[in-house]
């Protein structure tokens, strides 16, 4: 198979069947449309799309056409934050696994790019390998990467450069998609909003004394411009080049380990 065969989408029908009669890895990428402040484009389904066929390229798989839509309700309120809901997820989600399985396809990676997507992935995966016997590994590719490389990238903030609106998408889309950012910006310092009088600790939680609150929030509790990194924090291709590398090249040796 050619490199610029590696995806579904390009392949003919006797090239899939092909794919499926060999066994061929099958690279399944999710992620979202959502906001990320005013410097990153909306779709970030796109990120795991491109490490979906880089990952494909490396170890000889196929990358399926990715789920661009998320379940991330607390974006629900945001102009072009589409958001589906929990059973329409599950329900998508699983059919495109099982539509594979069906066509007689043994190895299949998901590739997540969304954190809202991951308990959903999870229990879906779950019930999949008790009506099919078949184990399909899930990884959240942007909680991959080792403290290590946050030092290396950002030596002024470390790993306190993550978050929503911040890094890694910044960079990363500045690496993969420069064309869409807005060069004349970086992520400036937010203040954020105490949701419900408590601390803000994450999309779907306060904190109050040493208690984590699960809390019904929505970004705009928090943020106006959905960035809840409080930080100023610079985004470069150079960056973003580093982070998908390091996440590609972990990828990589899962593959070979788990499907070889």
């Amino acid at each position: 198979m050619s490199r610029d065969k590696h995806s579904l989408a390009r392949l003919t029908f006797d090239q899939a069947k092909d794919a499926f009669a060999k066994e061929a890895l099958f690279i399944v990428p999710v992620g979202s449309t959502e906001p990320h402040g005013n410097y990153t484009p909306m779709g970030d389904y796109r990120l795991a799309d491109r490490m979906a066929e880089a990952l494909a390229e490396r170890v000889g798989g196929v990358a399926v056409p990715v789920l661009p839509f998320g379940h991330a309700t607390y974006f629900q309120n945001c102009q072009g934050g589409i958001a589906l809901s929990a059973e329409t997820y599950a329900a998508v989600f699983s059919e495109i696994i099982t539509s594979l399985i069906r066509d007689g396809a043994k190895n299949i990676l998901v590739l997540n790019g969304h954190g809202g997507n991951t308990g959903l992935i999870a229990n879906q995966l779950r019930l999949i390998r008790a009506k099919h016997d078949i184990v399909v590994p899930s990884v959240n590719i942007w909680a991959a990467f080792d403290d290590a490389v946050w030092h290396d990238i950002h030596p002024d903030l470390g790993p306190s450069a993550k978050g929503h609106g911040t890094e890694p998408m910044g960079s990363l889309s500045e690496y993969l998609f420069p064309e869409d950012c807005k060069s004349n910006l970086d992520a400036g310092a937010t203040e954020l909003a105490a949701p419900f009088g408590l601390e803000f600790k994450g999309m779907s939680q306060g904190r109050f004394e040493n208690l984590n609150v699960e809390l019904p929030i929505y970004v705009e509790d928090v943020s106006p411009d959905a960035k809840t990194n409080p930080r100023h924090v610079p985004f470069s291709a150079a960056r973003g080049e580093v982070l998908f590398n390091h996440v590609l090249e972990k990828l990589t040796r899962f593959a070979h380990h788990h499907y070889h």
